[in-house]
């Protein structure tokens, strides 16, 4: 058993290195991202595509921060590219939905962190918000079903029995 150990643990702890350079040079990516979009979007107030595409390096950066396991983190980011589009015209059926994919995914990471009753009110605010948004959506024209169906982002509201009757 020692020998095999021996064998394996270096491979094992490359792999870990490997995922974990990966990790940081991938974050590392994504900060400059949003960074060079929030300098954009502060210096063009009027271009709403700008605070648009800032959201989305936010929810990409959170995505980073969830396959890191840094829940704190991802929910920030969360919370950002929540509070940037928020702001902003819901002007197609797509948009809605990307906003209840934001709010589905808070209740879902602020699930991960309650520890108290206001991140518990937090949780079922964002997904009460989420299944708002969905509904908003689907009158709005969405029907794309195996989106809804299929995408992770609505994992936190999949089981709601609202979410069953869209």
């Amino acid at each position: 058993d020692k020998i095999l150990l021996g064998k394996l643990l270096p491979s094992n702890v490359a792999e870990a290195e490997a995922e974990l350079t990966q990790y940081e040079a991938e974050l590392q990516t994504l900060e400059n991202l949003v960074a060079i979009r929030r300098k954009l979007a502060i210096e063009n107030p009027a271009l709403t595509r700008l605070r648009r595409e800032l959201s989305r390096s936010y929810q990409l950066l959170a995505n980073c921060h969830v396959r890191g396991n840094r829940k704190n983190e991802a929910a920030r980011q969360w919370r950002l590219a929540r509070e940037t589009l928020e702001h902003l015209p819901l002007d197609t059926p797509a948009e809605i939905v990307e906003l209840a994919e934001i709010h589905a995914a808070l209740a879902e990471w602020n699930g991960a962190l309650a520890s108290d009753p206001l991140i518990q009110a937090e949780l079922q605010s964002n997904a009460d918000r989420a299944m708002e948004l969905l509904r908003k959506a689907v009158d709005a024209g969405f029907r794309n079903a195996a989106n809804l169906r299929e995408n992770k982002a609505f994992d936190s509201v999949r089981n709601r029995d609202d979410f069953s009757s869209l």
